[in-house]
């Protein structure tokens, strides 16, 4: 089992008697040390990690199962506890970590989820398909990859169908009939294939086989049902003997290289490059490319402010079940375009996929994504993704499950606002997450008899959080953290109301009025032309709508759509961004340069939708 940078080997036999005894193989010095027994010998058990815990499943007698069907290790107190069996007198044949839970098969095809938060098991409804599996298959992210009939297919969770993965042509022409699958395994986000092949003559003999598959998951919908593959590495494994050596050759020094540099003095040099020579250089040597993929660079970094803004973006894309699925993506401009590119999920075993109508907030170089709904379930879970490593983990709940809220960041807390029934936000209006403690607490509604409508639009802005209520009721509070409490604000005129798309950059507000892109003067309480954006507004057609308005790094992007007129079931997602001369602020003129105006998602259906786009500094 692999545990981050360590390999650890559970039970076995010993002259075919079970053994309780675990060693640790530390992958960094190729060490081997000796971890703590569990409570029952076992060999031929199942082993899962989850959630910095080892589950071992099965292994022993079937008496002793009774009394100990598995066990968890906890690595913080390095100790071992039993663990409950499922509510089925079945045999049990095999299991998976999967969106945070861990899932057990029965022969009789029945599922079970263990919910380690909660310490109990579910029989679980969902994965169809899945059961009967029993050779090799591996989780990569929210597919499920395995061998069928000598052919290698993926399992959607989201509509229960293996899907074909194309593109190994070069691998089953290297397999014969005589090879058989004996691995699979989720190698950073990359499918392993490892097989063997028997040899016609001698037959003792037998040759083992490598194929490194990387995958990626095409966009529209005509493509989606398949996943194309490259295959990067196809190799032969064998042993040779080394051979004694006869003679004591001298060794010869070797001149400085720049491997004898302490890393992290390396790590203060590549912090200072531009992110753009990252690719490159990581082909100079397995150690620079780790040390330019590690947590310590991006840390470096931030700590002498050469950061770059990034811009995420959550779609929500359609499957063939007329069901949508979310799915976040970098936009990045490469060879004069801007393309869209898929943020791996096979990264994290914590992941949970489909969490629709939730809210997300960009916190320093992580983006919090919470509640949202499941089906037609509203959700407490909150889910990270680390924009360095693009990784996701799991964060506290929250108390209340939100959908559709509002979130917003302010001196390290993170505030959710509304996504739940007028009855409920009675009693739970909002909640305060708390970075530095991880806590979630609940903040009291402003003091107005009128109801807020949580769909209306707040703002940071100036240290303080703004909410406004409609346009009809005219009043303005703002919610001081350092004091804890809300005040009615008698300034901001001319903001009640305000529905559509907005953001703040440095002390300018912008919005979009009647198709113009307008700034607010809080001198005056007026809305203000922003000049300069003549591109803009020519490549924007009278189906045109505004989705989202970013700050990203000082510039703004504004993202819209549009229709086609000939094809009424597709439309185009545009990106603009457009920078700001600092001498202009906080004049009565503002004139923007269009930096870049482009298409980045042409002739999609109807079905997708943008759901959230963030700057993120990384």
């Amino acid at each position: 089992m692999a545990v981050h940078s360590e390999i650890y080997q559970i039970g076995g036999s010993n002259e075919n008697k079970p053994t309780r005894a675990v060693r640790v193989l530390d992958c960094r010095s190729h060490t081997w040390r000796s971890a703590p027994d569990m409570k029952v010998a076992r060999k031929h058990a199942m082993s899962y990690f989850l959630d910095e815990k080892i589950y071992v499943i099965g292994g022993c007698k079937k008496t002793k199962e009774k009394m100990s069907w598995g066990e968890v290790f906890d690595l913080k107190t390095q100790t071992w506890k039993p663990l409950p069996k499922p509510p089925s007198n079945d045999n049990y044949v095999d299991g998976a970590v999967f969106g945070g839970r861990l899932y057990v098969f029965t022969i009789n095809n029945e599922k079970y989820a263990y919910d380690p938060t909660e310490e109990s098991w579910v029989q679980e409804a969902g994965f169809e398909g899945l059961e009967g599996i029993t050779g090799p298959w591996c989780i990569m992210g929210s597919l499920i990859f395995a061998e069928y009939h000598r052919m290698y297919v993926g399992y959607d969770a989201s509509n229960g169908k293996w899907l074909m993965v194309h593109g190994l042509d070069e691998v089953h022409t290297k397999r014969t009939k005589n090879s058989r699958t004996i691995q699979l395994v989720n190698h950073g986000g990359k499918l392993v294939i490892i097989w063997d092949v028997w040899h016609m003559c001698p037959r003792e003999h037998k040759s083992i086989w490598c194929a490194v598959i990387s995958l990626e998951e095409r966009l529209t919908q005509s493509e989606y049902e398949s996943h194309s593959s490259e295959t990067e590495t196809l190799a032969e494994m064998t042993t040779n003997p080394i051979a004694p050596p006869r003679k004591k050759i001298k060794k010869m020094k070797k001149p400085p290289s720049f491997s004898s540099i302490p890393d992290d003095v390396i790590v203060n040099i590549l912090a200072r490059i531009s992110k753009s020579h990252y690719r490159s250089l990581s082909l100079v040597s397995k150690h620079l490319n780790s040390l330019l993929s590690s947590p310590d660079i991006y840390f470096a970094r931030s700590l002498i402010g050469n950061t770059d803004a990034r811009l995420y973006m959550c779609l929500w894309l359609p499957t063939p079940s007329s069901s949508h699925r979310d799915r976040w993506f970098n936009l990045s401009y490469r060879q004069g375009q801007l393309t869209l590119v898929p943020v791996r999920r096979a990264l994290s075993s914590s992941y949970s996929p489909d969490r629709l109508n939730s809210t997300t907030v960009a916190v320093h170089s992580e983006i919090y994504q919470m509640g949202g709904s499941n089906g037609d379930k509203r959700t407490r879970a909150v889910r990270v993704l680390d924009c360095r490593s693009h990784t996701w983990r799991r964060a506290p709940d929250m108390k209340m499950a939100r959908k559709h809220a509002r979130s917003y960041f302010l001196d390290e807390k993170i505030y959710v606002i509304g996504g739940c029934t007028q009855r409920e936000e009675t009693m739970t209006w909002g909640e305060v997450f708390d970075l530095k403690t991880q806590t979630w607490k609940p903040l009291p509604k402003p003091p107005s008899d009128d109801y807020i409508n949580s769909y209306h639009n707040g703002v940071v802005f100036g240290g303080r959080l703004y909410f406004f209520t409609t346009k009809k009721n005219k009043k303005n509070y703002a919610y001081d953290p350092k004091e804890g409490r809300w005040v009615q604000e008698a300034g901001f005129v001319g903001l009640e109301g305000m529905t559509g798309p907005w953001c703040v950059i440095g002390s300018v507000i912008f919005a979009e009025h009647g198709g113009i892109f307008k700034w607010y003067d809080p001198r005056n309480g007026k809305w203000l032309e922003v000049h300069g954006l003549n591109e803009v507004h020519t490549k924007r057609a009278k189906s045109s709508r505004t989705i989202q308005l970013v700050n990203h790094g000082g510039k703004l992007v504004i993202i819209w759509d549009a229709w086609h007129m000939r094809q009424r079931e597709h439309k185009s997602v545009w990106c603009a961004v457009i920078s700001f001369e600092k001498c202009l602020f906080p004049s009565s003129y503002m004139r923007g340069r269009v930096e870049e105006c482009r298409v980045f998602l042409g002739l999609a259906h109807k079905s997708y939708k943008l759901s959230s786009c963030l700057s993120v500094l990384v």
